[in-house]
């Protein structure tokens, strides 16, 4: 932990997890093929509602990837909006930024209003009836929660998406929307791609790591064993 000026203290895995998308390691490719499954895909089944659940235990950077095809595909659909729930959701607020995220211009007062959650539920449903959109939904840790969510999800035919990312392989399969949608598993880093990423952040550069800490480097990452979020946070560690 640091302090700032006022006093505050600021744990420096936060500054370091929330670097630019850009600076993606290892999944470049991974991006492209989910891209291309939701955008790309051939015959009248591409008109239809479709949800890719990203799963994967925590750390793996599933929200990183969901935001990088997030960010590369958004000014294709009508509305967008990418909402995090977490573990203890209050679900009239993931609703509220929801409506936020979708128009911050018509919604503009919604976190200052008291609805309960069928009205919410009604707004967004009927916000999203005629507009092609794409919405995603991050960090779901129960079943019940997307499916009270999921209830919002107006099913139009306009080529609308959902992108959800979870650590439960069993709310990743309650998020299908239909047969033909595919749960993605997120895999740890290669060896290579975590040597990429941890010289990345704690040198500063792709450079190989000095010939004298090139033991107790391979040492750091067999134990962050892929895991980005390990190496991210050890990297930054180290470089204070």
């Amino acid at each position: 932990m640091r302090s700032t000026s006022n006093g505050a203290t600021i744990d420096p895995r936060v500054l370091a997890l929330h670097k630019d998308v850009g600076e993606l390691v290892g999944v470049d490719y991974t991006r492209d093929e989910l891209i291309k499954t939701l955008i790309c895909e051939d015959g009248s089944s591409k008109e239809q509602l479709k949800t890719i659940p990203i799963v994967g235990v925590g750390g793996l950077g599933k929200t990183t990837l969901t935001k990088a095809v997030y960010e590369k595909i958004k000014a294709q659909f009508d509305c967008v909006a990418f909402v995090s729930v977490g573990q203890n959701p209050d679900i009239k607020k993931v609703f509220k930024d929801l409506l936020y995220g979708l128009d911050n211009g018509k919604f503009s007062d919604i976190h200052n209003t008291t609805r309960d959650e069928n009205l919410l539920i009604k707004q967004i449903s009927d916000y999203l009836v005629d507009k092609r959109y794409l919405i995603v939904i991050d960090d779901i840790w129960e079943e019940e929660i997307w499916r009270f969510i999921n209830c919002a999800l107006y099913k139009n035919n306009l080529h609308s998406r959902v992108i959800t990312t979870t650590r439960n392989v069993c709310v990743s399969e309650a998020c299908l929307s239909s047969s033909d949608d595919m749960i993605h598993q997120m895999k740890p880093l290669s060896d290579e791609d975590s040597q990429i990423l941890f010289h990345r952040r704690i040198f500063q550069s792709k450079e190989k790591c000095p010939e004298d800490l090139q033991a107790v480097s391979r040492e750091i990452l067999k134990k962050c064993g892929g895991v980005p979020l390990a190496i991210i946070t050890i990297a930054s560690l180290l470089g204070q």
